[in-house]
């Protein structure tokens, strides 16, 4: 692959002018910001959870992620495009012979993100109401059916909290601290035994559905007046099946994250207001639990591509940072307390 990525930093490979190329590189992806495009490009790689080893599942990914990602940002997610190559180098286009595939979508500015909001101390509770009736719209409409509520049982969410697990022994002692592993472990183990009914009653409540999967700041944009979400989980069906609560808590989770819980308080507040899914409190912190510990992994993950020492030191302090976090949501409950007011 090191030939095409090289030759993808040329203008000429491209068919439209191009000025400026920046490749950002994730554990699962190359995309190549061209400006007023980017391009998204499987790596062939094989994570258990994912497979991209073969250009077929390259090409499939790529298809889903489009039909995916148009249900929440239909005008962004462009469609699937092939690189070619001729004998004079790498393309996209239709001459030559076809050896990889991308997701094209408009490229969004930067400073549309809502982590440059956050950043800048810009994000405001009206925005967070914005993204409240996005979602809540968005889950309403999403496709439940039952072999869909089936991925809210214990039994099928314990598989994906053992697979965090197996995934992360490589790694304690570098990004997650033994005591904070084996502590998270037996609680989401526990809790999935003793709380039973609260998962049940979620399925029976029809909230197990075909959501996004990867819902926090990095994947919302405000743009022209307009919120976008981008980057569903496109690979995997049983991380986009879930209980919405699920989707709630990684938002939620990355506000805390981010310092601030308060924005967090006003989504929640506006969504429970606008769905009246108060049955989600029963399973939030799981969730929040959960996502903490998922974005720590993949931080974990990240530290086998090739980066500098600088990088890596970056990388697993934020690795770190989110198993931190979600063992600060264990340790967090405090003693039970009454308040009392009179008018």
């Amino acid at each position: 692959m090191e030939p095409l990525i090289r030759a993808l930093h040329e203008p000429r490979a491209y068919p439209h002018p191009v000025k400026d190329i920046r490749l950002i590189q994730t554990h699962i992806s190359w995309i190549f910001l061209t400006g007023k495009f980017a391009y998204k490009i499987k790596k062939p790689v094989n994570f258990g959870f994912l497979d991209f080893t073969t250009l077929e599942k390259r090409e499939l990914f790529c298809k889903e992620e489009i039909r995916l990602n148009r249900r929440l940002s239909p005008d962004i997610y462009l469609g699937v495009v092939s690189i070619k190559k001729r004998e004079d180098g790498y393309f996209f286009g239709n001459e030559g012979k076809t050896v990889e595939f991308a997701v094209k979508m408009k490229q969004l500015p930067k400073a549309a993100c809502l982590t440059n909001f956050i950043e800048k101390g810009k994000a405001s509770p009206s925005l967070m109401e914005e993204v409240a009736y996005l979602m809540a719209d968005f889950y309403d409409k999403a496709e439940t059916n039952e072999d869909i509520a089936k991925y809210g049982e214990p039994e099928r969410v314990f598989i994906n909290i053992e697979e965090n697990f197996s995934q992360t022994v490589p790694h304690i002692g570098i990004t997650i601290e033994k005591k904070v592993y084996h502590e998270l472990r037996e609680h989401s183990f526990n809790f999935l035994e003793k709380e039973k009914g609260r998962f049940f009653r979620r399925i029976e409540e029809g909230k197990i559905k075909d959501g996004h999967g990867d819902f926090h700041c990095q994947n919302i944009y405000f743009y022209k007046d307009k919120v976008y979400v981008l980057d569903c989980i496109e690979f995997n069906e049983r991380f986009r099946y879930a209980d919405v609560a699920a989707d709630v808590a990684f938002f939620l989770m990355d506000l805390d994250f981010r310092k601030t819980p308060s924005l967090g308080h006003h989504f929640l507040n506006t969504y429970l207001n606008i769905t009246g899914d108060y049955g989600l409190l029963s399973v939030l912190d799981f969730y929040k639990i959960y996502r903490a510990y998922v974005r720590g992994k993949i931080g974990s993950f990240e530290l086998n591509m090739p980066l500098s020492e600088d990088k890596k030191i970056d990388i697993t302090g934020k690795a770190r940072a989110y198993f931190n976090l979600a063992y600060h949501y264990l340790k967090d409950k405090g003693s039970p307390k009454i308040f009392a007011t009179t008018g």
